[in-house]
This record gives C-alpha cells, sequence and structure tokens, in this order.
C-alpha cells in the first residue's frame, strides 16, 4: 500500500502512536548453532580512527583519575555526587569541541515557541547564545539550538534509566512536533545526509526532497522519515560513570524498558536515546548518527546494538557527526584500517494487524547470554567491496548513463560471463550497501563518487572511502592505481 494521499503529519502521527510488539527471538526459543548465532550478531562498525581513539583514552585517562578523588569524597549528599559527575562529564565533553566552533556547554532548561519547557538538562551542547537565569549557572536554549542533550548518572540503575529515556523522550517529542510544524510553513529540510543513509538502509535510490516521501510504501516512508528526524534531532545521551557490570544487564535493562511501554507514545525510533553507557558497557542506536546497518532480508531494520568497549571513543563519534552536519565543518577524523563489531539488539520491522487495523513498529531482540556475548570477536580489519571484474563494466556504464536496467542484456551477459543469474549480481552489488535499485528497475550507485582499483586478473575492490581504498591497497600490497566513477 501507498501514500501518495497521504501527508506527512498522518505519517508521522502512526509512527509515534506504534502498537509496540516484543518477539522474543527465534534465537533464544532455539538452541542454534553458536556459529550461526554469532554471524547473527555481528555489526561492523568503523573503529574510533586515530585521532578519536586517542582523544577517547585521554578522556578515559581523566576520568580515572578524577573519579580516584572523588572516592575521598566522604559525604554521603546525592546532589554535590551529581555535580561532580555533571562537571566531569562537561570537561570531557569541552576536549572533543574546539573553541573556534562558538559551541557552548551548560546546564538548564530547553524551551521553544509553542510553550514547551523541558526539566532541567544535566549538560547540554549548544549553538548560538543560551541566555543565562539570572546569577545563577543555569541557562535557557532554544530547542532549536541544542546539538546534544547529556543525562549523567554516577551510577546508572533500572530506575536511572527509566528516567533518563523518559526525561529525553519529551526533548523528541517537542523537536518532532517542531519539526512537523515547520514542514507546515514551508521549510524544505536538506535530506542530502538522510537521502544516502535511506538508501545504504533500503537499497532504495536516494529521495532528492523530502516531498517523495508521499510516493513511497508505507515502510520506507516511516524509515525515511525517522532517518530524516534523526539527523534534526538533538542528540541524547545518558551516560552513567557506573551501575551494569555485564553487557547482558545492560541490553536486558534497556528491552525492559522498551516492552514496560508498548502502544505509549514518545517511544518511537526517533525518540530512541542515541547512546547510553554503563562502565564499559554501550548501548548504540545505529540508525545513521553515525552508524547504520542494510535493512535484514527479513525486512527488519536494526535499530541499537551493543559495545562492551570504550564507550568514551562512541560518544566522541557521535558528538562529532552531529557537530560536523550541524556546523558544516570537517572533523579530524584522521584514518585507520580497523572495524569494531557491535552486536545486534534491536530490530524494526513495519506492519499492519489486519485484525485490528493496527499499524506500526513490530520490533524483534536477539538475547545471547553474556558468555555468547564476551566470546564475539569485537575487532576486525576493514576491507572493501571484492568484487568480480567484470563489474567494473557496469560502474562505466553507469557513470556514463547515470544508471544502467537490471533486466538489460548488458546486466544478463555479465552475469553471465561470471557465472551467476542477473538477480544474484544485482542482490550482491545492493547487499554492499554501494548501490540502489528503483521501482523502475534502474540500477545505479549511492552517492556521488565511487572508488575502484583492479585487485588482479579477475577481481576488483570497491568503495566510496578514497582514503581507505588506498590504505588497504598499500596494506595488501596493490598498486592503488584507482578508478574513480563520477555522477553527471
Amino acid at each position: 500500500m501507498d501514500i501518495c494521499n497521504s501527508s506527512y503529519k498522518s505519517i508521522k502521527r502512526k509512527y509515534s502512536g506504534v502498537h509496540t510488539i516484543r518477539v522474543i527471538s527465534d534465537l533464544k526459543r532455539k538452541r542454534m548453532r553458536e556459529k550461526r548465532l554469532k554471524s547473527i550478531l555481528k555489526i561492523n562498525k568503523r573503529k574510533p580512527i586515530n585521532n578519536v581513539f586517542s582523544l577517547s583514552e585521554i578522556i578515559s585517562d581523566l576520568i580515572s583519575v578524577e573519579r580516584q578523588k572523588y572516592e575521598e569524597f566522604d559525604y554521603n549528599h546525592n546532589p554535590t555526587w551529581g555535580s561532580m559527575f555533571e562537571a566531569l562529564t562537561e570537561e570531557s565533553v569541552r576536549r572533543m569541541t574546539h573553541e573556534s566552533l562558538d559551541l557552548n556547554l551548560v546546564s538548564g532548561f530547553i524551551y521553544d515557541n509553542s510553550g514547551f519547557r523541558s526539566g532541567e538538562i544535566d549538560r547540554m551542547l549548544t549553538k548560538g547564545k543560551p541566555k543565562r537565569l539570572g546569577f545563577t549557572d543555569s541557562y535557557e536554549c532554544h530547542i532549536k539550538d541544542v546539538l546534544v542533550v547529556f543525562e549523567v548518572k554516577k551510577t546508572l540503575a533500572k530506575a536511572d534509566l527509566e528516567d533518563a529515556c523518559e526525561h529525553l523522550s519529551e526533548v523528541s517529542k517537542a523537536y518532532a512536533r517542531r519539526f512537523d510544524s515547520e514542514l507546515d510553513n514551508g521549510w524544505i529540510p536538506n535530506i542530502s545526509i538522510a537521502a544516502k543513509t535511506y538508501a545504504r538502509i533500503t537499497g532504495n535510490p536516494e529521495p532528492t526532497e523530502f516531498n517523495e516521501i508521499h510516493r513511497m510504501n508505507k515502510e520506507d516512508a516511516h524509515i525515511f522519515y525517522a532517518v530524516v528526524l534523526d539527523t534534526y534531532s538533538p542528540i541524547k545521551i545518558i551516560h552513567g560513570y557506573a551501575g551494569y557490570k555485564t553487557e547482558h544487564g545492560l541490553r536486558t535493562a534497556f528491552l525492559n524498558f522498551i516492552e514496560d511501554r508498548q502502544e505509549k507514545h514518545g517511544f518511537g525510533i526517533p525518540h530512541l536515546p542515541n547512546l547510553i553507557s554503563s562502565e564499559e558497557f554501550s548501548l548504540a542506536k545505529i540508525t545513521g548518527m553515525p552508524f547504520h546497518t542494510q535493512r535484514l532480508k527479513s525486512g527488519f531494520w536494526q535499530l541499537i546494538a551493543s559495545n562492551r568497549s570504550n564507550p568514551i571513543a562512541i560518544m566522541i563519534e557521535i558528538i562529532w557527526t552531529k557537530i560536523s552536519h550541524e556546523c558544516n565543518v570537517h572533523m579530524p577524523w584522521g584514518d585507520d584500517m580497523d572495524v569494531d563489531i557491535m552486536a545486534g539488539l534491536l530490530s524494526g520491522k513495519y506492519f499492519i494487524d489486519e485484525e485490528t487495523g493496527k499499524e506500526g513498529w513490530q520490533l524483534s531482540s536477539i538475547e545471547p547470554k553474556e558468555s555468547t556475548l564476551a566470546e564475539i570477536s569485537r575487532q576486525d580489519k576493514w576491507s572493501p567491496q571484492i568484487a568480480p571484474l567484470p563489474v567494473l563494466s557496469i560502474l562505466r556504464q553507469i557513470s556514463i548513463f547515470g544508471g544502467i536496467e537490471i533486466n538489460s542484456d548488458y546486466i544478463n551477459q555479465t552475469a553471465q560471463s561470471i557465472k551467476q543469474s542477473p538477480k544474484e549480481l544485482v542482490d550482491s552489488l545492493v547487499e554492499s550497501s554501494l548501490f540502489s535499485v528503483s521501482e523502475s528497475g534502474w540500477l545505479d550507485y549511492i552517492g556521488s563518487s565511487l572508488h575502484v582499483v583492479e585487485i588482479n586478473k579477475s577481481e576488483c575492490a570497491i568503495s566510496n572511502d578514497q582514503g581507505r581504498l588506498r590504505f588497504w591497497c598499500e596494506a595488501n600490497n596493490i598498486s592503488p592505481h584507482l578508478e574513480n566513477y563520477l555522477k553527471i
């Protein structure tokens, strides 16, 4: 069913009123082979590159030193404890930014022009100049200027996690209302970043404008809406310095929180926190800021994954991504060839209940034991997409003509030359998250360029990251004679 006659308002209402069903994964009910389980759990995430990793180590050392000092504080006074850890978070985040960006890190309240007033925010990273409240150290910030919102917990326990998620959800709902209001008033959002993320998730072509949402089917429209809203909404971070002692414990606590809020407004996909950390464990949202994975063949879209090392590095990546988008600056990422692996936790699939007529997201969880999570290898080496050499001719055709029909003789002949069916060839390209296929069967690559190098007489390597492809070639003793394909 398409939504050509629907408005973005109706999409948003149905989305926010999600009927959440927690599906106990078949992985929990059935005793599957561990190899199969681990292959499903793994989600590749670019490892914090040199600059990020180095900075995260410095900040982690700072936190460790300060926490040792805090142990000498022999007073049972929770407000003071809270202030100490909030100040520590502030100092840590200040080291992630640069004064030339003219950003502010303050505590206080968020408001908008419709009358929304948030509860007290532990810390928030903002653009512009926030309004100081009298002689206090609290500030008032308009929601349009807020980049990141922090909830800081000395010890993250069940009640703290629930309270923080509820608190941050109110900010998300307020921003979503503002987003829709701006659209009502004729605002045209820049979707260039969200469009690429949407294409890599779905395998569909990149939309060129937001209004294309009305020509999408309902599932794709909801994914697109969520991805666009995510690029504009404030990043939401819950940072616990202590708390859950296992990755499994943090994962289970979050799933219980989601299950307890079935059918409640404000806990749809755009409103989920971007990062929750406790001890060395963390949960990260993987819907595009910056992490994402392709929609599974089953139709489920990965939403949340867990990590078990260096949450500060993940925090830096998320914050730098937001700053680069909002401030139009290039952050000092650096280069690295290692990839961290996160474990998938929560995925969603849009559905319509034929009996009740309700529609929304069906949620599915993967719930292995802590021992299984601990055994998963969490690092790998980055590599480009390896393809048979004849695929190069397809890229050349796309570059010249702006695309190629998947049912064309050219595709059929290329597939035959590498002993694949045309469908197998096209599917392998789309599954690389480098290509998309339109409803009319038009194959194109995602983004404005692709970079290719011939490995040998039978294979080539393809990537949209020219720098990493060069490093990969050097590491594998391959002459980095790159062919660069640009869209016309």
